[in-house]
């Protein structure tokens, strides 16, 4: 299971070869918020865990 975050920044002139998502990554935001947050620390987590 993936999510996009919020924000993805990469330098690197091999994510350009990637049209569909990002590789070498430099920066990676989540931005959190009251709404989302029960998803964010419950299905989500629980994903990323596995």
């Amino acid at each position: 299971m993936y999510y996009y975050p919020d924000v993805i920044v990469t330098c690197d002139e091999r994510a350009k070869a990637f049209q569909y998502y990002k590789k070498f990554p430099r920066l990676i935001v989540e931005v959190l918020s009251n709404g989302a947050e029960g998803f964010d620390w419950g299905d989500k987590w629980a994903d990323y865990q596995e």
